[in-house]
């Protein structure tokens, strides 16, 4: 079972600091565990690694990995057992040194990887249609389950369309569930087209794009806000207020990438704000990593760093 952090996680200390970040407000009796954002002890484990290491620090000490995960309601027990984990599912890397344990990520980040050219959409489309009587409902709902996954979208019973660009999963997915026999996949074309908005207000509908672009906005609103106010005069909690709320922010912006389909360009919204959102998080991720709060962390082995690689751990 993994552990659920609620941060704050301490009585005093925590609340204090929680306060700090302008993420609820805390009176001076509050009782142990204050409401705000619930993340993962995975989540803060890879927040920290993807997200918050200066330019040129890609491997952390376990001394510094905890230093650095306290501030997010994580103790040293929590955060070996995560990293056990991790090193085991192949997310992190563990390197030995002596007698001392150092991690890092086992794939580069994402926003530190080149993109990829975005393939072209020609107006094409995978559909799946589902045939009736051919195979268990629960076999049906679980295959249903992971085309949704897949950027599929149900326009009417047992019909599941999706873009068709880059490479389809659908046969894939209907073979792992048994499902080859009792699924028709058909290609359709329809590219919207001017004056036409039939096709746009179906993914608009379908995707759910209002609510994730409303998310998007309150993001960047968010981000703006936090980047405005220099840091001695934004938080009352100092360097670390600063560190926990941009952890936060960044781990939203994390909730709203698995949430988003990624659709062609031709399909979005105008203005559509993920570019914008996506800008603000660099700058943000860029101060947090070489803030006061990390510099100070890592500053005691700044002439001492682990190795970028070197023989894997389990745990």
């Amino acid at each position: 079972m993994e552990t659920i952090l609620a941060y704050p996680t301490r009585k005093h200390a925590s609340a204090t600091r929680a306060a700090a970040t302008g993420l609820l407000h805390v009176e001076p009796n509050q009782a142990e565990v204050c409401p705000g954002p619930i993340l993962t002890a995975r989540q803060v484990a890879v927040t920290v690694l993807r997200d918050l290491l200066p330019p040129g620090v890609d491997v952390l000490w376990f001394s510094e990995f905890s230093a650095l995960t306290e501030p997010l309601g994580m103790n040293e027990r929590a955060l070996r057992t995560t990293l056990f984990r991790l090193a085991q599912q192949g997310v992190v890397q563990g390197i030995r040194i002596g007698k001392r344990s150092a991690y890092r990520l086992a794939i580069a980040p994402d926003w530190q990887r080149s993109p990829d050219k975005e393939a072209a959409w020609s107006g094409a489309w995978c559909v799946a249609i589902r045939l009736r009587g051919r195979a268990p409902p629960a076999r049906r709902a679980a295959c249903e389950a992971n085309l949704v996954a897949a950027g599929f979208r149900p326009v009417a019973a047992g019909v599941l369309l999706r873009p068709q660009f880059g490479a389809c999963p659908v046969h894939a997915i209907l073979e792992r569930h048994r499902m080859q026999d009792a699924t028709l996949v058909l290609t359709a074309e329809q590219p919207p087209t001017p004056g036409n908005r039939s096709v746009l207000d179906m993914v608009s509908d379908c995707w759910q794009l209002g609510p994730l672009m409303s998310d998007y906005q309150e993001l960047s609103r968010r981000c703006e806000e936090f980047l405005a106010c220099p840091m001695s005069n934004h938080l009352s909690g100092g360097a670390e207020g600063e560190f926990v709320k941009g952890a936060l922010l960044l781990h939203e912006w994390q909730t709203l990438l698995s949430r988003d389909p990624a659709l062609p360009a031709q399909l979005l919204p105008a203005q559509w704000p993920k570019e914008q959102a996506a800008a603000l998080i660099g700058e943000l991720r860029s101060r947090v990593a070489q803030g006061a709060f990390v510099r100070g962390v890592l500053a005691p082995a700044r002439n001492r760093r682990p190795p970028s690689s070197g023989a894997g751990l389990s745990g």
